[in-house]
């Protein structure tokens, strides 16, 4: 089925344009396309409230996607915003974490990736909360959590994931030997598992540190990073391993909204800092 949402594409790639039109159109949506920042700025004032999601790269001759989203929001403080890149890097990353982007993929991205992105803006979307989410109360806040409560689970699983792959990868040993280097007994639960309770458990939790998984999962990720060297793959892992820090780390006046105020961060490139919070036994199978 069709994911039926009207979305807005810019690329100032022309070529590439087209591809990912084609890609887009194939999976159901209502495309608007622009190679750039003025025409994609002249295409959505002719519908500001009609786009539900706007896919971008990052740079543009007239401008960026970050200053981009900020008067966007300004008209559709609802719209849904994806990165889609052919220069990623941390810092441009982490700034579209802290402005609220749904998903920064990199070029090229295959059609199971884009489904996947759009699909979590979808689910987003749908999820929207009222208008209270907007408001600093605590009824607000508790919406603001629920609303991005399947999003922050699906990252845990896929951080878990990835630093597993980036351990065996790295060092062609498998996942026993990570779990007895580390110590974080933990990853010896299978990820099916894992992805099973999370699934199952998040509608029964209300605040991330709740997750019966989240220290351990984190701990795991930052001892791959520290021990294995370079690669491909440990963008991926930061990027979510961020992410999750942030949410985190957030109190009742940060925690991001649906869709969180933008703001661009001072230092985009500012180091990941540790998290403390609550242990939690981590029940393991046989």
């Amino acid at each position: 089925t069709g994911l039926n949402l009207k979305t807005l594409l810019l690329d100032d790639d022309l070529e590439m344009l087209n591809v990912q039109t084609q890609k887009l159109i194939g999976l159901g949506l209502d495309v608007e396309s622009a190679d750039s920042m003025q025409r994609a700025r002249m295409l959505f004032k002719q519908d500001p409230m009609g786009i539900k999601v706007l896919i971008t790269e990052i740079n543009f001759q007239d401008g960026d996607a970050f200053a981009l989203i900020k008067w966007m929001r300004k008209k559709n403080p609802n719209m849904i915003s994806v990165i889609l890149t052919g220069d990623a890097d941390l810092p441009s990353a982490i700034t579209a974490i802290k402005l609220g982007f749904a998903d920064y993929l990199e070029k090229p991205v295959s059609m199971k990736e884009l489904q996947n992105a759009l699909l979590k803006c979808r689910k987003m979307i749908e999820g929207l909360p009222a208008a209270d989410v907007h408001t600093d109360t605590r009824a607000g806040r508790n919406a603001a959590i629920k609303t991005w409560r399947p999003q922050w689970h699906l990252d845990l699983v896929q951080l878990m994931n990835e630093s597993v792959k980036y351990w065996q990868y790295s060092t062609r040993t498998n996942r026993g030997e990570l779990a007895k280097r580390s110590g974080l007994w933990a990853i010896q639960i299978e990820r099916n598992s894992i992805r099973a309770r999370t699934m199952d458990r998040y509608t029964e939790i209300e605040t991330l540190p709740q997750h019966p998984h989240w220290d351990k999962v984190l701990e795991t990720a930052r001892f791959v990073l520290r021990h294995c060297p370079p690669s491909s793959q440990r963008f991926e892992i930061e990027v979510l391993l961020y992410r999750l820090q942030r949410l985190m780390s957030a109190d009742e006046s940060d925690f991001p909204r649906t869709p969180p105020a933008p703001s661009i961060p001072e230092e985009p490139g500012e180091a990941l800092a540790p998290v403390s919070g609550p242990s939690h036994n981590i029940p393991v199978e046989p």
